[in-house]
């Protein structure tokens, strides 16, 4: 386990926050998919900023608390619904249940009422040493292409690299890097799930929190075109280590 210094601390804090409409990036070097195909992926629009999120079940959404931060009166949540088709709804403050802004518990749950669709992804329980160096994990976002433009959903692929404390409660989470083929999640992809296979069945074990630069090459005020070039690192929030409040929701 590594402890993370107040500068590292500081230079995530701006890393982690969201996509700006027109300004901003999907998954880097993510494969293009259809949403169909992932229906329990969804997509939230607020007043200007993009994230992603995850149905944990027939109800409920989790994704990155940041993602609220200015306070919008309204969102949009795009998805999948009962009968398989793109689907929207507008909703309100008041159906998001956020558990916290610290980064290492930032998560949010929104209640949807979509009714049931697939069979919803199990959260994996993560204990430490559960992932080495040869872990490989699937990703999947929304957000703006390289120009500017509104994308589709995309999909990657990242390497386990790490896992630390963080908090006075010592929560983990987990570092992840890109692998040969350079994918990395950018901003707009907060919220986004990493899942695992283990033996065919597909498992989601956490929640995108930030990205980071290891190198330093990233200033604070740098635009999110160069945060997404220059990021090599993805740090995310395990799911099981937030039970006590997500199980009402599950």
């Amino acid at each position: 386990m590594i402890k993370v210094s107040q500068g590292e601390y500081m230079a995530r804090l701006i890393l982690i926050l969201g996509c700006v409409a027109f300004n901003c990036f999907a998954i880097r070097n993510g494969v293009m998919k259809s949403h169909i195909h992932h229906p329990y992926v969804v997509k939230l629009e607020m007043n200007n900023s993009i994230c992603s999120g995850v149905r944990i079940s027939e109800d409920y959404i989790v994704t990155a608390a940041h993602c609220f931060r200015d306070n919008p009166r309204r969102f949009t949540v795009r998805y999948i619904n009962h009968e398989g088709y793109r689907y929207y709804t507008k909703l309100y403050m008041n159906s998001v249940k956020i558990k916290s802004t610290k980064l290492e518990e930032e998560l949010a749950v929104i209640k949807l009422n979509a009714g049931a669709f697939v069979k919803y992804p199990e959260i994996k329980t993560v204990q430490r040493g559960d992932f080495n160096s040869e872990s490989l994990f699937e990703i999947l976002g929304f957000g703006f292409n390289e120009r500017g433009q509104e994308g589709k959903l995309r999909q990657g692929e990242l390497n386990y690299a790490l896992e630390f404390f963080r908090g006075a409660d010592k929560y983990t989470m987990l570092q992840m890097k890109p692998t040969k083929d350079d994918q990395l999640p950018c901003p707009g992809d907060s919220g986004g799930p990493l899942f695992i296979n283990e033996e065919g069945d597909r498992k989601l074990v956490g929640i995108v929190s930030y990205i980071t630069d290891l190198d330093d090459r990233i200033d604070v005020n740098d635009d999110v075109t160069d945060q997404c070039k220059f990021a090599d690192r993805a740090t995310y929030i395990p799911l099981s280590e937030h039970m006590d409040f997500l199980k009402d929701y599950l």
